[in-house]
């Protein structure tokens, strides 16, 4: 029987181990006898599991809309792991543990807000006299 394959994916390769037997089912000690008969070597290994392995990635959305217009306020995006075979999602986000995680907020409109004030001056002597 072949071994189990080296990798499971991205090619591997697969053994096995093969005996001569003579006539009387007596195994020998090498292929000579059996190759001397005419007989072809076998072949001992072949590749297995030959498929491209998935290889994922961090994927984002775009950064949401600024909690504040000014003064500082906060942005926030989803993050998650992302396979490039086949478009798999993995919410645990293992597959993409080795790889660093790109930010899920930032800070944003971080500008001073503009302020306002009234301003007042003194009442002007009244136009017109007292009762009239």
């Amino acid at each position: 029987p072949w071994s189990e394959c080296s990798r499971e994916c991205g090619g591997g390769v697969s053994t096995a181990t093969f005996t001569c037997y003579n006539q009387n089912n007596e195994p020998q000690e090498s292929y000579a006898p059996c190759l001397a008969a005419g007989l072809e070597e076998p072949v001992s290994s072949r590749a297995c599991n030959t498929q491209a392995c998935e290889t994922f990635s961090w994927a984002m959305t775009n950064w949401g809309k600024c909690s504040q217009e000014c003064g500082g306020g906060r942005q926030l995006r989803s993050v998650f792991c992302l396979g490039q075979k086949g478009g798999t999602i993995d919410f645990t986000e293992r597959a993409c543990a080795g790889l660093a995680k790109p930010a899920t907020s930032q800070s944003c409109n971080t500008q001073a807000c503009d302020s306002f004030v009234w301003d007042y001056s003194a009442y002007a002597a009244c136009s017109a006299p007292c009762g009239g």
